[in-house]
């Protein structure tokens, strides 16, 4: 029987897996962007912020309507069951 907590850990997973990903080519990334596009240090900082910004608010809006809300619950139910307050 699966466990209700491995859809979480599954996304979880990935997304440390896009995140590593992310880390490991941004700085391919930023050096193309020196050598050919001339774009400097602070624009290359700028636009992966505002990348970055896209990304994270994507992934709240993707949890739809009661997302939040059903994750709180089950942190409540998981700490009930392990004790804790």
């Amino acid at each position: 029987m699966q466990s209700s907590s491995a859809l979480p850990v599954r996304r979880g997973a990935l997304h440390v897996a896009i995140a590593a990903t992310a880390w490991g080519t941004g700085g391919a990334v930023a050096a193309v962007l020196y050598d050919v596009g001339g774009i400097g240090p602070v624009s290359v900082s700028f636009w992966r912020f505002l990348a970055g910004l896209g990304l994270l608010l994507a992934a709240h809006l993707s949890d739809g309507p009661g997302g939040r809300e059903q994750r709180c619950r089950c942190a409540r139910r998981s700490r009930r069951t392990r004790g804790a307050p």
